[in-house]
């Protein structure tokens, strides 16, 4: 599950841009 919140992480980090 960990991972999952890495992938998430990196989506949010591209939606804010």
């Amino acid at each position: 599950m960990a991972a999952v919140g890495s992938r998430m992480r990196s989506w949010n980090a591209m939606a804010v841009v």
